[in-house]
């Protein structure tokens, strides 16, 4: 029986939701392990999480401890709106393979090797970093599953989908940029690497395995429609029927600050406005009326900053679905010591 209907069954360790199975741990916590378990951890740590541990808490200064479960990392965000969902991060690297197979000299094959692996690390760090001062203290707000090579799976807590996977793919991609031993394979041929990751969010309660596939799946997605090209695909499994969908990094960049005004909007208003794009084009209102309507919309609302110039209807359904997992602003104030207190 599921683990809330049997009275004598012991529940998962990880993620406190299902009955536990194989050890301490249900099905898809421990699919999830078996997986983390193929990727290089290091002689000194047993899994790639207390490796990101370690490293976070000397980067923030300050011991973190592991969240307990799926539930207390989902709660972990100061903003106390949406605390009951999680995104799903998976992360890999453009070109890498083709870079590696035109270097012919062992030795900076091994320094590439290296410098990959240092720059997958540091930007698993930084975004976790960037997490830290938005969430409640003392715990490391991620479920680190990979963190080696070229790839990165780890799990977040959904308002943090964004911001994580923005400051993931742009780190590596500097660390490819300045990196002296990616110029110098590149001698031999190939392409400089970049990242591309997939994002999945779904509900705390969704099985770990499901949010894995899709976050794989998107961003397989986005390196097909973008090859070479640093790309973010993502699926909301929270929202039935919503499509999945990709951008470019460099596109995502430029319009961030239009996700963060939308992210500010009421939800009601957002919904609204999807609604008016979906139904305007089933009734075959040409696109340049509806995008009037949207600036109109725009102008009434004076408490926004929102510029839609240049932008096209399916860009902004985009930015709308971004913006359901982007926090308020004003949520990405870092605690004060009184608040703290």
């Amino acid at each position: 029986p599921p683990f809330r209907e049997d009275p004598y069954a012991v529940p998962c360790a990880s993620c406190h939701q299902a009955a536990s199975v194989h050890n301490d741990t249900c099905e898809d916590c421990s699919a999830r392990d078996a997986f983390g378990a193929k990727s290089p951890t290091g002689k000194d740590a047993s899994t790639p999480e207390l490796i990101s541990l370690e490293r976070l808490s000397a980067h923030c200064g300050q011991q973190l401890e592991l969240a307990k479960d799926l539930g207390t990392l989902a709660r972990l965000p100061l903003d106390r709106t949406k605390r009951n969902h999680l995104a799903t991060i998976y992360a890999d690297g453009n070109s890498v393979g083709q870079l590696f197979a035109s270097v012919s000299d062992t030795t900076a094959a091994i320094a590439l090797s290296g410098a990959i692996e240092e720059a997958i690390q540091e930007a698993g760090d930084r975004a976790l970093a960037e997490l830290v001062p938005l969430s409640e203290p003392g715990t490391m707000p991620g479920i680190v599953t990979v963190l080696a090579a070229d790839d990165a799976l780890i799990t977040v807590p959904a308002a943090f989908g964004w911001t994580f996977a923005l400051t993931l793919t742009k780190t590596f991609n500097e660390r490819m940029l300045n990196d002296d031993r990616v110029t110098r394979a590149m001698e031999f041929g190939g392409h400089r690497p970049t990242l591309s990751a997939g994002i999945a969010f779904t509900h705390v309660k969704s099985p770990i395995e499901v949010a894995i596939q899709t976050a794989d799946a998107a961003m397989r997605q986005a390196k097909r429609t973008k090859p070479g090209e640093s790309a973010i695909g993502w699926a909301d499994l929270t929202h039935p029927g919503d499509p999945s969908s990709l951008c470019a990094l460099t596109w995502l960049t430029d319009n961030i600050a239009v996700v963060e005004s939308i992210s500010g909007m009421p939800a009601s208003q957002r919904a609204s406005w999807e609604r008016d794009i979906v139904s305007g084009r089933e009734t075959h209102v040409p696109e340049r009326d509806i995008l009037a309507f949207l600036r109109r919309e725009v102008r009434r609302l004076s408490s926004i900053d929102l510029a839609l110039d240049g932008l096209t209807l399916d860009d902004i359904l985009k930015l709308i679905s971004m913006s359901r997992w982007c926090p308020a602003k004003e949520a990405t104030r870092p605690r004060s010591s009184e608040e703290a207190s």
